[in-house]
């Protein structure tokens, strides 16, 4: 029961780090695009 908590937040924080790393990439790409 535990165990499976504990693998439900690491996919989360696996989610997480995913779609934080691909909005610095975004907003990233966008910056120099129009600068």
């Amino acid at each position: 029961m535990i165990e499976q908590l504990f693998v439900d937040v690491d996919e989360q924080i696996w989610l997480y780090q995913e779609l934080g790393f691909t909005a610095i990439m975004s907003s990233y790409l966008l910056s120099e695009l129009f600068v």
